[in-house]
């Protein structure tokens, strides 16, 4: 076990920890469905990052999912 804690997990997890305390915070500011709707938006990074670094190739699907998450934050900053 020790062998395996390296500084990277360990900024995993502190990285992991500050996500989560930042969505609390979130809660405490605003309603519990636009906050979802904006952690959704990693779905974005995701699939901007599989493009970009792992060169994937985005499918039709993909994108248009994409573009259900953007249109649904909008949605709800409106």
């Amino acid at each position: 076990l020790r062998a395996e804690l390296s500084q990277r997990s360990i900024a995993a997890g502190a990285a992991s920890f500050a996500a989560y305390a930042f969505v609390l915070a979130a809660l405490q500011l605003a309603s519990a469905a636009s906050v979802a709707a904006v952690r959704e938006s990693g779905v974005l990074v995701a699939t901007a990052l599989a493009a970009a670094v792992l060169r994937e190739r985005v499918t039709a699907w993909r994108a248009c999912g994409a573009l259900l998450v953007v249109a649904g934050i909008v949605f709800l900053a409106v």
